[in-house]
């Protein structure tokens, strides 16, 4: 159906989309796609973007996370976590005793490779997610504004998803451009009984688009034919740049609505700078996706588009139609 637009990579066997006039952009073939590459210059926690959990959310009905790769972790005893700790506070935490067979989780919040102190009068959202389980746990959380460190006690064995935000706005608990945010996964073995889990969490700051719409409130996605549509080669997407950011990674993919429907990577752009305008066929029925994430000089991720779909869920992707 689109045999004029797609063309076959005979070097890695893949179906991908040519866009022409990219500007600055050159061609990442689809097993590159930021979403599965792990950069891990400084333990670098990768967001990706696996198949979307929905779990039930403390402050809303649902909302739609991504399920990173595990991260790397080192396993402590508590007596050589307090010659790391520099808070007081948490320094008194790990000489309480632990519940039977769990662990601690420690780790500093990050902003690129700069652990976060005083970012805002606001404290961070921590929530544990039990994966196998899906849902959140309450878990005693403890974290120190002034040093950036976090604690998690009382956590048995299991893989957990630690979900960490800042929110700039005080009245909206969704994400908005300027908030960060992290999906961290954990794993917790039952040998690890009575020790400290050390994982530092690497916060995205969510990029904010502003054409061909404003990413910062309600997009109204799941109302009946809430999907915006673009007349053809008029559609172009602008953002607002990320602070230490050297290249941006834009990646398109298209699904074809119906009950097994999986969306098929159409390719990704390497852009220096922060607009892109894509050549795309008739959707004819299709919906476009597309995702944008922001890399430093060295290749670890720092940005990611979040859009809101409607008051209780949120995606890591723009959806459009082309007429």
């Amino acid at each position: 159906m689109y045999k004029n637009k797609i063309a076959t990579s005979i070097c890695v066997g893949l179906v991908i989309l040519i866009l022409p006039n990219c500007g600055q952009s050159h061609f990442i073939n689809s097993t590159t796609i930021p979403s599965k590459t792990v950069t891990n210059t400084y333990t670098r926690i990768p967001t990706g973007t696996d198949t979307p959990t929905v779990v039930p959310s403390p402050s809303a009905t649902s909302t739609i996370v991504p399920l990173p790769s595990q991260t790397s972790t080192i396993v402590l005893s508590p007596s050589d976590t307090l010659t790391l700790i520099q808070s007081p506070k948490l320094k008194n935490i790990i000489h309480q005793p632990l519940k039977s067979g769990t662990v601690i989780l420690y780790g500093n919040l990050f902003y690129g490779e700069s652990v976060i102190t005083n970012i805002t009068n606001e404290q961070p959202e921590i929530e544990t997610v039990d994966v196998a389980k899906n849902e959140y746990v309450n878990y005693p959380i403890a974290y120190d504004n002034h040093t950036g460190e976090f604690l998690v006690t009382n956590v048995p064995a299991g893989k957990y998803q630690l979900h960490t935000r800042y929110h700039f706005s005080k009245t909206d608990p969704f994400p908005q451009p300027g908030d960060l945010d992290a999906w961290t996964v954990i794993g917790v073995e039952a040998s690890e009984s009575g020790m400290v889990i050390r994982s530092d969490v690497h916060l995205d700051m969510v990029i904010h688009l502003t054409a061909p719409e404003n990413n910062s409130g309600d997009l109204g996605w799941a109302n009946p034919g809430a999907i915006p549509s673009y007349d053809q080669g008029k559609l172009q997407f602008t953002w607002e740049p990320i602070a230490g950011a050297d290249h941006y990674i834009i990646c398109f993919t298209e699904v074809i609505p119906g009950p097994s429907s999986v969306p098929q990577e159409l390719g990704c752009f390497t852009l220096t700078a922060t607009s892109y305008a894509p050549d795309l066929p008739s959707s004819n029925g299709s919906i476009y996706q597309v995702k944008i994430n922001g890399y430093d000089l060295i290749g670890n991720e720092i940005g990611i588009l979040m859009c809101r779909i409607n008051a209780d869920s949120w995606s890591s992707f723009y959806a459009f139609e082309i007429n």
